[in-house]
């Protein structure tokens, strides 16, 4: 099994640039989304916490993850949207497995929604693979966190799309903004003219961006990212 993970931190900031591949910000009243998605090995099953709810997946049910500073709110489809309040960092947020070829979208695998005290899983379930995304927000912090634990008989690989959505709550806006892949952090940077707020969605084994763009004849309004590829689980010896 190999799990990742997704988190969402906000703080304050005047301006950012990068240093020896991170992000620093100094102080001002203003706003930072940090988002990461990471691969790890996992050695050992984690205890299950005490308490638990699960029952099949509505898809069309609201499912909020929320804190007092920053929350999660989406579908039991998977889809969500992200917010570090009054921030709105992205909507449209959803999974697609790439495996033997085809490109699964992970709503039409959605089976299972588990809900524990401080997070709700759901459950994706294919022909020979299993993805649990747990979506996890601190309840003073202004973060989130998304963890994706994968089993697999055969290479898997996850992409992360959303729909950039960079504006204050309405009626507030901030207006321009702006966003770009930075390959040097792995990561979407988000800005905007009066550089105040920012925001950065990324991961340290995000690849092959594609960002939103427009032109005379053609445009997109998706950004997405792989997040490496998952091998084949081992049998046990």
């Amino acid at each position: 099994m190999r799990h990742r993970n997704l988190g969402l931190k906000s703080s304050q900031m005047k301006n950012f640039r990068n240093v020896s591949g991170r992000f620093t910000a100094s102080a001002f009243p203003a706003l930072l989304c940090v988002l990461f998605l990471s691969s790890v090995a996992v050695t050992a099953e984690q205890p299950a916490p005490s308490l638990e709810l699960s029952r099949p997946v509505r898809t069309w049910e609201f499912l909020p993850v929320v804190g007092m500073r920053a929350g999660l709110l989406g579908n039991e489809s998977g889809q969500m949207e992200a917010w570090v309040y009054p921030l709105k960092i992205f909507r449209s947020f959803h999974l697609t497995f790439h495996v033997d070829g085809r490109a699964v979208p992970a709503e039409s695998l959605a089976r299972t929604l588990i809900v524990h005290p401080q997070s709700a899983t759901l459950v994706y379930t294919g022909d020979n693979f299993s993805v649990r995304e747990t979506f996890f927000v601190p309840v003073r912090e202004p973060g989130a966190v998304i963890l994706l634990e994968v089993e697999t008989e055969q290479p898997l690989e996850i992409e992360a799309s959303f729909i950039a959505d960079f504006q204050l709550e309405w009626p507030a806006a901030v207006g321009g903004t702006f966003h770009f892949w930075d390959d040097p952090q792995h990561a979407f940077v988000f800005g905007e003219e009066q550089k105040k707020f920012s925001a950065i969605v990324g991961s340290p084994s995000a690849s092959s961006p594609q960002v939103s763009y427009q032109t005379n004849y053609s445009s997109s309004d998706e950004n997405s990212m792989r997040l490496g590829v998952t091998p084949r689980k081992k049998p046990a010896s």
